[in-house]
């Protein structure tokens, strides 16, 4: 069973303590290590044992899919605690849901205090360029702040998308608003709204329930949340990310078909700016 601290020690002190088998009433000192890359989608975590708070000595250590709800690695050190043969068993699903938070909480924070400027991922590199597709923010930072409200007793998922073709200087987040019915899965979106952060103007684009005053949706969201900054940054950091990626497309791509483009010609991802102002 997972327990850990609750006094307002940062970070927490987390535990595990045994309630049957081998090592029944062993409780042991953990070391929870989670991958601080915020653009990994992965869920894996792995946890180190100890004897005590002093983490002095190293006892055994996990790797855990808390996707998956499996053990991909396991090793002990010390003979006299075979901890890694033992915890599988041991594991109720109230010990996944408490990794799955841990993991969830701390990489949401990793992922909204990163510095994207020197990262890059993949983007759909045409369909931004060409036909302006729209970004959703999780598919490229997909551990970010989860946005929920509460209208009505219903619990509503923001989930927002954003304009990166190198035209368009819109402050824009597009927002969808879905109802969240069973298992925290969103159905289909029941309001879209395009919200302009720089200022704070919205207009509805879409709404699928015609009873409700939309508006109340808005005013709880701002009521909840900083949504200029969050918005903003989101916006921000997906800009960096983009700005990174298409410099390394064009550099692997466009110019081997431009071998002698010049500093002052117009770049050749098509943002109208000269090569030596936008990708070089």
């Amino acid at each position: 069973m997972f327990t850990k601290t609750q006094n307002n020690q940062d970070p927490p002190i987390f535990y595990f303590s045994f309630e049957r088998g081998k090592l029944k009433d062993k409780t042991y000192t953990l070391q929870i290590d989670i991958c601080e890359d915020p653009l990994c989608s992965c869920r894996n975590i792995t946890i180190e044992f100890y004897n005590d708070n002093s983490f002095k000595e190293i006892l055994s250590n996990i790797t855990l899919d808390i996707n998956e709800n499996k053990i991909l690695d396991r090793t002990d050190y010390n003979p006299k605690h075979k901890i890694s043969g033992e915890i599988g068993n041991h594991l109720t699903d109230k010990d996944w849901y408490e990794l799955l938070s841990i993991h969830d909480e701390y990489k949401s924070m990793i992922c909204e205090y990163s510095d994207y400027s020197e990262l890059s991922t993949d983007f759909p590199f045409y369909e931004i360029e060409k036909e302006s597709e729209l970004i959703l923010y999780e598919d490229i930072i997909p551990f970010g702040i989860q946005i929920i409200i509460k209208i009505q007793d219903k619990h509503y998922k923001i989930v927002d998308l954003y304009c990166l073709n190198t035209k368009c200087h819109c402050n824009d987040a597009h927002l969808f608003f879905y109802q969240i019915i069973e298992n925290n899965k969103p159905v289909d979106h029941d309001l879209y709204v395009e919200y302009n952060y720089k200022n704070e103007k919205w207009k509805i684009k879409e709404q699928n329930i015609e009873t409700i005053d939309y508006s109340i949706f808005m005013n709880q969201l701002n009521e909840s949340y900083d949504i200029k900054n969050i918005f903003t940054n989101r916006h921000n950091n997906l800009k960096k990310l983009y700005k990174n990626y298409r410099r390394r497309f064009i550099k692997e791509n466009l110019l081997v078909q431009s071998k002698d483009i010049n500093r002052n010609d117009p770049c050749p991802c098509g943002s109208g700016k000269k090569y030596k102002k936008c990708c070089m």
